[in-house]
Order: C-alpha cells, then sequence, then structure tokens
C-alpha cells in the first residue's frame, strides 16, 4: 500500500504511470530528460551524516530518506508506516515493509538503529539529545526513549538522520531515495532508481560535475552548455529564458579559532572576527541575507595562516576573501588550502591559528541552528550543550557567540534554471530533484493562409 497519493510513480509491471502535479493548461509534464551541469563542490563521496558534507546537504535528498518527513500540516511517515506509538516511557516506530535501496539492500529495524547510532556519532550528537538509543523491537519495529512523539518526529525527519544500508561508503552512497548514484573521477551520474521507497525521479539522469572555478557552471551555464548554473543565471549576462531559483540555506561558512590563537582561543572571539566583515564585502560570494556590521576589531593577533580544504572552490575564494578582510597590517591573514585528511586531522587537535569549515543545518528552527555549531565547535560536548539549549529564538549569528565558531554567512542552494526546467525547493531547505521535471515546450499556433 502506497498510503497517501502523494507518491510520484507507481510501478506497474515493467512500467510507470506518473502522477504528475497539476500542470497550467498551456504546458504538460513529461517524464524523462537529462540534466547536465557543475558545482564547486567535491563530488567524490556523499555521507548524509557528515556534518561538513555540503554534497550531501545538496543531493542528500535525492539519495536518501528519512523515517519521517516535513508535510503540509506537521510531520508525517516517510520510511515509517505511521506515527509513533507509545509504549510506557518509550515509542515505537514501525516500518514500511519491502523497502529496498538502489542496489537492493533491504532495510529493516538494525540498518534504521546503525543509521541513528552513526549519524549521531559523526554529528548529530546534539540534534539527538532528547532521543535515546535506538533498539530494534523486530526486523520492522524500532523503540526509541523520547519525551513526546512530535519531538521524536522532529528529530528523525532531519536529513542528517537519513537512513542507509549496513557497510554503508560514502564513496558509494547508497539509498532509497528517488535518483541511484554512481561516483567516479569528480563526476557524479545520478539515474533513476526502481527501488525508491517514494517513487523514482520524474527525470531520468542528471550528470553532475565539480568545477575547478566557481565561475565554470556561471560560464557554462549562459553559453548553454549546462542546464543549471550555480549561483545565478551567466557569468557576463543572463542567459535567455532563465529563472533564478532559490531553495534556501543548506547550512553554513564558520569561521574557528584553535590553540594556536591563543587569546583569541575564546568563545565569541570568532563570531565578533566574522562580524566585522561588512555584506558588501562578500555579497558577490552569495552568503544569504545580509548582516548588520558590528565594527569589531579586525585580527590583532600575529601574522597567520587561515586553513581550508583544497578540494572546493567556492569555499577557497571564500577564504581568501576573508583573509584579505579580516587581517590589518602587521596582523596579516593568508589562506592556506590543506588536504581534506590534514584538515580534519587538525580540526580535530584544534592545531591551527584560524580555519574555514563548513556546517550542515539540521532544521530550519533555533535549536537546528544551535545543535549544528555546539557540534563544529566541540563535538565531544555537542550533546551536553544540547540539553540545555538557550531560551527564545535566535539567528546562527547569535548563537555563534557561544562557541569557538562564528558564522561568516550561509551556504545556499541558489541557481539559474532554463525555462523549461520545473525544480522547486525542499522542505524545510534544499532542492527537490526526485520532482524536477522538464516541461514539454509549447506548441505554435498554425496561421491558415
Amino acid at each position: 500500500m502506497f498510503g497517501e497519493f502523494d507518491r510520484r510513480t507507481l510501478l506497474l509491471g515493467g512500467g510507470a504511470f506518473f502522477l504528475a502535479p497539476v500542470a497550467r493548461a498551456a504546458k504538460r509534464s513529461v517524464a524523462g530528460g537529462r540534466l547536465s551541469f557543475r558545482v564547486p563542490w567535491p563530488m567524490s563521496h556523499i555521507d548524509p551524516h557528515s556534518l561538513s558534507d555540503m554534497g550531501a546537504a545538496l543531493f542528500g535528498p535525492a539519495l536518501f530518506d528519512t523515517l519521517y518527513r516535513i508535510g503540509a500540516s506537521g510531520y508525517e511517515p516517510a520510511l515509517a508506516e505511521k506515527e509513533p506509538t507509545q509504549h510506557g516511557n518509550k515509542w515505537r516506530v514501525q516500518l514500511r515493509e519491502g523497502i529496498l535501496t538502489a542496489a537492493g539492500r533491504p532495510i529493516r529495524g538494525r540498518e534504521v538503529v546503525s543509521s541513528v547510532e552513526r549519524a549521531r556519532s559523526k554529528g548529530a550528537a546534539g540534534w539527538l539529545a532528547s532521543v535515546g538509543r535506538a533498539r530494534a523491537v523486530s526486523e520492522l519495529e524500532v523503540e526509541f526513549v523520547a519525551g513526546d512523539d512530535q519531538k521524536l518526529m522532529a528529530a528523525l525527519s532531519s536529513p542528517i538522520v537519513a537512513i542507509i544500508p549496513g557497510e554503508f561508503r560514502p564513496d558509494f552512497p547508497d539509498g532509497t531515495g528517488p535518483f541511484r548514484v554512481s561516483l567516479a573521477r569528480e563526476q557524479a551520474t545520478f539515474r533513476r532508481n526502481p527501488n525508491a521507497a517514494m517513487g523514482p525521479a520524474f527525470l531520468e539522469e542528471m550528470r553532475v560535475r565539480g568545477c575547478a572555478e566557481v565561475s565554470d557552471s556561471l560560464r557554462a551555464f549562459e553559453s548553454g552548455k549546462d542546464d543549471l548554473g550555480w549561483l545565478g543565471t551567466g557569468l557576463y549576462e543572463s542567459r535567455k529564458g532563465a529563472k533564478l531559483v532559490d531553495a534556501g540555506a543548506l547550512g553554513w561558512v564558520l569561521l574557528a579559532t584553535g590553540k594556536e590563537a591563543g587569546s583569541w582561543d575564546t568563545p565569541g572571539a570568532a563570531q565578533s572576527l566574522a562580524d566585522a566583515i561588512s555584506y558588501g564585502s562578500m555579497a558577490h560570494l552569495k552568503l544569504g541575507p545580509a548582516w548588520a556590521e558590528s565594527g569589531a576589531e579586525r585580527w590583532q593577533g600575529p601574522p597567520c595562516e587561515l586553513i581550508v580544504v583544497d578540494d572546493c572552490p567556492w569555499l577557497i575564494e571564500t577564504a581568501k576573501t576573508l583573509s584579505a578582510l579580516v587581517g590589518t597590517p602587521g596582523h596579516e591573514v593568508t589562506t592556506k588550502p590543506v588536504s581534506p585528511q590534514e584538515f580534519a586531522m587538525r580540526r580535530k587537535s584544534r592545531q591551527f591559528v584560524l580555519a574555514l569549515d563548513v556546517a550542515r543545518s539540521f532544521a530550519a528552527t533555533s535549536f537546528g541552528a544551535y545543535a549544528a555549531l555546539a557540534a563544529a565547535s566541540d563535538p565531544s560536548n555537542a550533546a551536553t550543550m544540547s540539553k540545555r539549549p538557550p531560551l527564545g529564538v535566535r539567528d546562527a549569528r547569535s548563537h555563534g557567540r557561544q562557541f569557538r565558531v562564528g558564522v561568516v554567512g550561509e551556504v545556499r542552494a541558489e541557481f539559474g534554471r532554463t525555462g523549461n526546467l520545473r525544480i522547486e525547493a525542499e522542505k524545510p531547505s534544499g532542492v527537490a530533484w526526485g520532482a524536477a521535471r522538464i516541461d514539454a515546450p509549447r506548441r505554435q499556433a498554425q496561421r491558415t493562409p
């Protein structure tokens, strides 16, 4: 049983019957079609539970599902069969029967438990602070300790708690989403997943390549080579008929202080540095809504390096711009790209002066921002801190004043699209790749002689 009738497809024999949203009278959406585009992010791995994997933030919804999701009237089942049922002070979640990944691996109770605990260990400890350790009661039922069913569904609806099969590999990301993917040589090839739990994608294929420079995507879109232009509708001028899509924030660019920062290695110092930078000086990087410049002092420590991963052109460009703005004469800051392995090691040990990092958004809520920044600042203490979050609603920059990471700006899913490509935002943020579709061209009315 499919339950509510919002599935993208119903599989009938060897074919598929598409349940497309109501189209405008002048156009009709057609199944199939291919997209080709590039993004300034590494495409060699996708890990839905990694706090800093922006490829997962962008393409996770195309590959993975969660137990619950945000619907029009609140939380609703996705891989779960129904809402949680109470058993004493615990809640049980029943899985839909027969769920398979793109590679044909089953999703059962033990896979749910391992997915939730893997997410907890890799960055979601604060987000899951109010949810106790999961336990598989049977192959199709998992038990959780939680305060109430709404809080449990909220926790389990975040993409950071996506459900994956056992022995998951980020270089071979297998899931239940509308697409399956193969990764090779900085290119991701997404193809329609016939085993998709919520229905396969409308599109037949997407080819996504990493690019060496931020401008490569805009240049290719403007010239007509690509179907999407990352961060705009063209490099020199907008492509004819192109429209801009803003699917919201995927997360944040963070400035972090380390042990070698000396007296600057205190909670709030990184946010103070970030707040001293004017929005206009970094507006070309599309860092989200404008912020108020605080006028706080720039870097006054000794000349130092700002480390950043060397496999992300957009982040390197952001780091170079930031270094030039935050440094002062005699206290210069220079950008130093390092390998992802070295960056991860130094961030974990905190052996650096300044670092530019990213953190994914857990949810479009104050607590979602707080838990993400707590994990980015101090992973080992994130769960403890998140059990007593600040009262009231605060934005991410306000939360940054409590940590050793400061919010520079947002990482947004913003891009230009061709006129006949229909692509929308996914709640609460991100791109609904599975629902993307191509409109059939308008038929020109024939004139009678």
